[in-house]
């Protein structure tokens, strides 16, 4: 794991990627949320998610909900998809 993550911090580097745009610095586990965020705004649903990701689908909910409308409109209907 050591040397992925001093690969993946070499190629940031390298692209001048190390910071986002929100100012924090990017680590190999950011990937996830991207992969979490770009899916949500997919339509994947929070089951499937949270099957691939092993958490909760309230965690998807509680985490994710921001980057759907759909997905916003889900959980203030009370119906689940």
């Amino acid at each position: 794991m050591h040397n992925l993550n001093r690969a993946f911090n070499a190629s940031l580097d390298g692209l001048d990627l190390k910071t986002g745009a929100d100012g924090r610095t990017r680590t190999l586990y950011s990937l996830r949320h991207f992969y979490a965020t770009l899916n949500v705004e997919r339509g994947v649903t929070t089951h499937a998610l949270s099957r691939q990701l092993g958490n909760s689908t309230e965690m998807i909910d509680g985490h994710y909900s921001e980057y759907s409308p759909l997905l916003n409109a889900e959980l203030h209907s009370g119906r689940k998809r």
